[in-house]
């Protein structure tokens, strides 16, 4: 019987053998990208940072703010989902 390994580890390899940009989050069980937005009270979106899968979203969030601190100097309160710690 031939050994089994899951099929999900050979495209993780192919891909950063490729140099792809996509990452897995094993978390979610997500391969791809995620988005990271800035919105204001109303919902219209301020920045977008779009990040492989592979990155926590707490570390997103912080690029996402650190990017555009110069774009928005009057930004005082960041509400943000719990997932951001």
């Amino acid at each position: 019987m031939p050994e089994r390994c899951d099929h999900r580890l050979a495209d993780i390899e192919d891909n950063a053998q490729r140099g792809d940009s996509r990452g897995y989050d094993a978390g979610k069980k997500v391969k791809g990208t995620k988005r990271h937005l800035l919105v204001d009270t109303f919902g219209l979106v301020l920045a977008v940072t779009v990040l492989p899968a592979s990155i926590q979203d707490r570390d997103g969030g912080l690029l996402l703010l650190a990017n555009e601190r110069d774009n928005w100097p009057r930004l005082r309160s960041v509400f943000a989902d719990a997932g951001y710690a």
